[in-house]
């Protein structure tokens, strides 16, 4: 099976090049915005500051999977 070109690789970096690229690159904008306000939310509700600081947990998973994705998909 042969797999789709989203993105091409420039020096460090990946350039989408195909709509799928695009869309995952919104969804983990998209992602990494709502677990900060599900953090946010939850610190304020349970009143405890300290689990606004583990916004960093999501944030480096979700960027991990896209940069996994991404060197998959790219030429």
């Amino acid at each position: 099976m042969e797999r789709e070109i989203w993105f091409r690789k420039w020096l460090w970096s990946y350039v989408p090049v195909h709509w799928k690229a695009l869309a995952l690159m919104f969804g983990a904008v998209l992602a990494v915005f709502a677990c900060f306000g599900i953090l946010v939310l939850a610190a304020q509700y349970w009143q405890r500051p300290a689990i606004a600081f583990t916004i960093p947990v999501p944030f480096v998973y979700i960027l991990i999977t896209t940069f996994r994705i991404a060197r998959r998909h790219a030429a």
